[in-house]
């Protein structure tokens, strides 16, 4: 088991607050309605991946998968 050293994590942290200020400035720029369709968009997304078990997210090796 690994564990972050307090700098590794503040690191993290800094690095978190830098992709979410970069994320509200993409969504700043979007009308409300275009909003609304990414948070359903990413409700479907995440209710999608939840319904996958373990077996289907396998693909055999060598072989991508197909979208």
């Amino acid at each position: 088991m690994l564990d972050l050293t307090r700098a590794g994590k503040a690191l993290v942290e800094e690095l978190e607050a830098i992709r979410l200020r970069g994320m509200e400035r993409v969504l700043a720029r979007m009308a409300a309605d275009d909003r609304r369709r990414v948070l359903t968009g990413l409700e479907a997304l995440v209710d999608a991946a939840e319904s996958v078990s373990e077996h289907d997210t396998r693909t055999p090796r060598g072989r991508r998968a197909s979208a």
